[in-house]
């Protein structure tokens, strides 16, 4: 009987340690645009529902839509940069490239906070004929009737041409060149 169990711990030992590596492995899935980082209520991906125990796996791919009803979602845009989705809203993400990453906005209302962006990111939202840079760390809101650039600066082109926005709430109005 001891040479039995003997043999069989090694077995043992091996196949436990390649558990706990899958298990990290799984635990380290890198964060990559479109991933879902928060959601509540109704969410779906593509007309699919998505359930709070998908947070950190589930993810938006190119053209794919993000749809809450009565719910909220947060989404990774790149590092540094999310989305935040409100109720009975829709957003596709058009480009998930890390340096060209480009949302449409396609009903009601989001917020996205850029708190980390580099020179080589280029984030553009696209809202109801409407295309907006975003060029500083800020807070963004966007909805079918506006963009507003609550702390940061973006620049705005429609079929009016091209203007700049910004809005630092400390220091008073918006203003705009």
């Amino acid at each position: 009987m001891k040479r039995l169990l003997r043999k069989r711990w090694p077995l043992a030992g091996m196949l436990l340690a390649g558990s706990v590596l899958a298990a990290e492995a799984l635990a380290a899935v890198p964060a990559r645009p479109g991933m879902i980082n928060y959601l509540e209520g109704q969410v779906s991906i593509d007309d699919r529902p998505v359930a709070t125990q998908s947070i950190g796996t589930a993810e938006v791919s190119a053209n794919g839509v993000l749809r809450t009803e009565n719910g909220k979602a947060e989404m990774l845009l790149t590092p540094g940069v999310f989305v935040r989705v409100g109720d009975h809203s829709a957003l596709r993400l058009v480009s998930p490239q890390l340096t060209q990453t480009k949302i449409e906005l396609l009903q009601g209302e989001v917020l996205v906070e850029v708190t980390d962006l580099h020179k080589q990111n280029e984030i553009d939202v696209l809202d109801h004929g409407t295309s907006t840079q975003l060029e500083k760390n800020g807070l963004y809101r966007f909805n079918a009737d506006e963009v507003a650039v609550l702390d940061g600066r973006a620049d705005v082109t429609g079929d009016d041409g091209q203007k700049r926005v910004w809005l630092l709430w400390n220091d008073g109005p918006a203003g705009g060149v």
